[in-house]
């Protein structure tokens, strides 16, 4: 059984958001769109500026931005969502290998191709 204490949440997060966009992005818990109707509910979206992030189930299935978002139900859901996310349009998608955590160098680094 995994023990949840035992996990860094900060550094967690940047392990799995490996570019600085991702780090710029926002999760929405309790979204609400503009003018919303009475019948309207909050939904949790991941927003990068005026994008939002949306999953598609058609012939080109995958994660794209667009005006209007998916609800993730919860910002776990949604965090995972960003890890497999494109760039949003007009983004350049450098890696930055863990993001910004100031923490970071003291953390081992992954050796590529170890079985």
């Amino acid at each position: 059984m995994i023990d949840h204490s035992k996990f860094n949440t900060s550094r967690l997060v940047d392990l799995m958001l490996g570019y600085t966009w991702q780090h710029q992005a926002e999760i929405v818990p309790d979204y609400m769109p503009p003018n919303p109707r009475d019948d309207t509910r909050p939904k949790c979206v991941v927003k990068f500026v005026d994008r939002f992030l949306r999953f598609s189930h058609g012939p080109l299935q995958g994660y794209s931005w667009d005006l209007y978002g998916d609800d993730f139900h919860s910002p776990e859901l949604a965090l995972l969502a960003l890890s497999q996310a494109p760039p949003p349009p007009s983004v350049s998608a450098i890696p930055t290998h863990g993001g910004p955590c100031p923490e970071w160098a003291q953390y081992p680094k992954p050796i590529v191709g170890a079985a």
